[in-house]
This record gives structure tokens, C-alpha cells and sequence, in this order.
């Protein structure tokens, strides 16, 4: 059965909600749904509340609500992907797919080498809406945090959380795969990957990153475009700890 989740402000009040406009027209004109089917509402910080549509208009849909349970954390580390921009609408589709995979976290990052910067507020607001249909299709009670867009010297620069690891895709030499390298020591806290760009980090860019403690890391035996390898990096690191599990496939939402 496909998935009616929809993300609210903040808690019900009175075992009542009110979805926003933009929402509820989604429900009454795409979804077509009526009074009287079950919705999940969500506040994208992992509480749920179980709900029943009580009157459907695209102006505002009121939703009967239940009492609010907490959803449980992924297993594994936090996950963090720090990528270039890539091209046209592939940057939403990395972000509808980091999130499906496990994502906690995306940092568009400006290269010397970056097609995309300077990204308008009209394309935030887009990607935030991939981010946020991509939550609601995979069951996630937890919003990933969608950063604004940042230099790359500036980013490394940021200290080290405890028990983090930080990773470098890598086309230089044969770097070991991000797999085989967290299978290596201690279960870390918080996994951190910087992707660059199609014309590749620079050597500078490169030093830069190793001195700040990044490990070069590989993907695959391929060259991956930007979104294939952000892709790649949420999947195996939130496969590579046990209990922390990968996606699971099932049937699509209504969109």
C-alpha cells in the first residue's frame, strides 16, 4: 500500500492539524484523496502521529489526528555528504536518492572546478522539495539537513565532531574502497564524503583535504558521475555497520 506521509510545523493541537495550501492541494487534486482515509503526519524531527482525513478541500485539508509516537534513529554512523553541484535537475535527483538511501545530512560544496555556484533561492526551495517528496516516499521520520551552499576551504575547515571519519572520493592512484576502510577500526560516529566535481578536485584541493585529516577513499572501479558516486557513498556507509542496513525496496508512493 503506498505511503500517505506528510510533513506538519509542528505538533497537532487538540488532535487536529491543518495542512498547508500547497499540501492539501496535493492531497485533494493528485492524490484525489477523501474524508475518511488514513494519512501518517510527520514532523521530520522523529515523532509520527497516525491520522484520519476529516475534510479534504485544496485550500486546506483538516487531518483527525491520534497520539504522537517517536519513531527510532537509523542504525550506524551520521552520514554526511558534501558534494558539488551538478548540472540541470541531477542535483535533485542526488537528493531525492541520498535521502531514500539514508542521508542525514547534504553540504553543496563550490570547487575550482564546479560547473553550478551561486545558487539561487528558487533552486534551494526546489531541492528542498525533492528532499522533502523523497522523505515521504521512503517512510523516513527524519528530515535530512539540507546546508547552504559552501566553499570547499571553508568546509574543511570545520572541526571535527567526536568519533567522525572523513573520506575523499578519489580517482588518484587505486585508493581503497570506503567500505573496506570503515571496515577498518572502531565504529565511527559520523561519516563524512566529499564528492567534487566532473572536472575532478584539483591537487591543491586534494593536499588541502588530506591535511584536514581526509582519507582518500574509492567508490567503484568506474569513473562515477557527481550524483552516482554521493549516491554510492551514503549506501556503503550506511552498509558497512551492522544493523546499519541500506535501503529496502518497495512500492512507490503516490506522487
Amino acid at each position: 500500500m503506498s505511503l500517505r506521509r506528510f510533513l506538519v510545523e509542528g505538533a497537532p493541537s487538540r488532535g487536529e492539524a491543518i495542512l498547508d495550501p500547497d499540501t492539501s492541494k496535493h492531497v485533494a487534486k493528485v492524490l484525489r484523496l477523501r474524508a475518511g482515509d488514513g494519512v501518517t503526519l510527520f514532523d521530520g524531527r522523529g515523532t509520527e502521529w497516525p491520522g484520519t482525513l476529516a475534510s479534504v478541500d485544496r485550500r486546506g485539508v483538516r487531518v483527525a489526528v491520534g497520539e504522537g509516537r517517536p519513531a527510532p534513529r537509523p542504525r550506524g554512523p551520521r552520514v554526511v555528504l558534501a558534494t558539488a553541484v551538478p548540472k540541470g535537475k541531477r542535483m535533485s535527483v542526488l537528493l531525492a536518492m541520498a535521502t531514500e538511501a539514508g542521508v542525514d545530512a547534504i553540504v553543496p560544496l563550490d570547487f575550482e572546478r564546479s560547473s553550478v555556484r551561486g545558487v539561487r533561492p528558487a533552486k534551494v526551495e526546489h531541492w528542498r522539495r525533492a528532499v522533502l517528496g523523497a522523505v515521504r516516499q521512503c517512510g523516513r521520520a527524519f528530515l535530512p539537513v539540507l546546508e547552504a551552499e559552501t566553499g570547499l576551504a571553508e568546509f574543511l575547515a570545520r572541526p571535527r565532531a567526536e568519533g567522525e571519519r572523513r573520506f575523499l572520493a578519489s580517482t588518484r592512484g587505486r585508493p581503497e574502497t570506503l567500505s573496506r576502510l570503515l571496515a577498518q577500526g572502531p565504529p565511527p560516529g559520523a561519516v563524512v564524503l566529499v564528492v567534487g566535481p566532473e572536472g575532478g578536485i584539483t591537487e591543491r584541493e586534494e593536499e588541502a583535504a588530506l591535511l584536514q585529516g581526509f582519507e582518500p577513499c574509492g567508490l567503484g572501479d568506474g569513473i562515477l558521475r557527481v550524483e552516482t558516486a554521493g549516491v554510492c557513498g551514503v549506501v556503503l556507509a550506511r552498509a558497512s555497520f551492522p544493523g546499519g542496513g541500506g535501503p529496502r525496496v518497495g512500492l512507490p508512493c503516490e506522487e
